[in-house]
C-alpha cells in the first residue's frame, strides 16, 4: 500500500530532529508517528542532496527539488500506439478497443498486452484537454431566453 503523502513541514521536522536534536530514526519516527522507513528514506535523500541541519535558506519547492530530483524518463520499449488515430477509429461503429488491439498486434507482435493496451488508451484521454469551443456570429437581435414574449400591448384596460 502506497504511504501517504508528507508534507514538506513534515520532512523539515525529520531533519530537524534527526540531525538537530541527534534523534535516532526510530525515536524520531515514533515522535512524528512515521514509519521508520519513511523516516530513513528522507534522511537517506538528504544525505545523497547534501543537506544537515540547520537547512539552508530555502523555501519547500526548493527543498522538494533537491529530495526528489526529477528521474528521467524511460522509455518503453514497446511500439506506441497512434492515439489520435484511435479515437476516430472509435467513433466509428462496431469498432471497439479490442479490434484496435487486434490490429495493434498485427502490426507489432511483441506490442503491448490488451490490458496495458487499453489501460494507456484511458490514460492518453485524461490528459487531453478538454475543450468546447462555440463560435458565434454578431447577431442584429439579441434572443431572449424568457418564454414570454417581448411584445405587449401598450393598451390599458378600462
Amino acid at each position: 500500500m502506497p504511504r501517504p503523502h508528507t508534507t514538506m513541514r513534515q520532512i523539515r521536522n525529520v531533519l530537524r530532529l534527526h540531525f538537530g536534536e541527534k534523534l535516532s530514526v526510530r525515536d524520531t519516527a515514533s515522535s512524528l508517528a512515521m514509519a521508520r522507513s519513511t523516516v530513513a528514506d528522507y534522511l537517506i535523500r538528504a544525505r545523497v542532496a547534501g543537506l544537515s541541519w540547520p537547512l539552508p535558506e530555502m523555501d519547500d519547492d526548493a527543498l522538494e527539488r533537491r529530495l526528489f530530483p526529477e528521474v528521467a524518463k524511460i522509455r518503453s520499449a514497446y511500439p506506441q500506439p497512434d492515439f489520435e488515430v484511435m479515437k476516430k477509429e472509435l467513433t466509428r461503429k462496431g469498432v471497439t478497443l479490442q479490434l484496435l488491439w487486434f490490429e495493434y498486434r498485427e502490426l507489432h507482435p511483441d506490442g503491448y498486452g490488451y490490458s496495458q493496451f487499453c489501460q494507456r488508451y484511458r490514460d492518453w484521454r485524461r490528459r487531453r484537454d478538454v475543450v468546447m469551443r462555440k463560435t458565434t456570429r454578431p447577431q442584429r437581435r439579441c434572443s431572449s431566453t424568457s418564454p414570454v414574449s417581448r411584445s405587449r400591448s401598450t393598451m390599458r384596460r378600462p
